[in-house]
C-alpha cells in the first residue's frame, strides 16, 4: 500500500498537479512533495486522545533536507493549548517520523514544513486535519 501511494505521488508530482492523502494540500513553491502517511488512507485521519505517531513521505526520492511538523490544537482551544512541535528532522529513506501526545479532543491541524538546510527557508509544506477523539 505504501509503495503504491509513493508511486502515485511521484507521478502526480511529475505531471504537475499535487495529489495528497486525506485531503492534505500543499504549497508547491518547489518540486518537493510532502504527504502524510496514515494507516488507512481511504478514511479520514483520526486518533484517540494520547500518543499518536505521524509519518511524512518526501518525494522525489533521495531528497536531502529537513522536515518539521507543527500540530495546532482545535480552534476553540488554541488560546489555552500551545501547538505541539516536532523539531526539524533529517529525511531518512524519504520519510520522517514524529510522535505527538494529543491532550484535547477535536480537529487538530498538522503542518509539515520542508527546508533544504537547517534554519533555511521553508520551500514546501503540506497540511492535514486529524480528528482526535476520546
Amino acid at each position: 500500500m505504501r509503495r503504491l501511494l509513493c508511486g502515485a505521488l511521484l507521478i502526480a508530482a511529475i505531471l504537475g498537479p499535487v495529489a495528497m492523502t486525506n485531503g492534505a494540500n500543499a504549497s508547491t513553491n518547489s518540486k518537493i512533495v510532502l504527504s502524510f502517511d496514515f494507516s488507512d488512507n481511504s478514511a479520514a485521519a483520526s486518533a484517540s486522545k494520547g500518543k499518536f505517531h505521524v509519518i511524512v513521505n518526501v518525494l522525489p526520492e533521495h531528497t536531502n533536507g529537513m522536515v518539521r511538523i507543527v500540530a495546532s490544537p482545535p480552534a476553540a482551544m488554541a488560546v489555552f493549548i500551545a501547538p505541539e512541535v516536532c523539531s526539524y528532522k533529517k529525511i531518512v529513506k524519504n520519510q520522517i517520523h514524529c510522535s505527538f501526545h494529543f491532550t484535547t479532543v477535536g480537529v487538530w491541524s498538522l503542518n509539515a514544513q520542508f527546508e533544504h538546510a537547517a534554519k533555511g527557508k521553508v520551500t514546501s509544506n503540506a497540511i492535514a486535519r486529524l480528528r482526535v477523539s476520546t
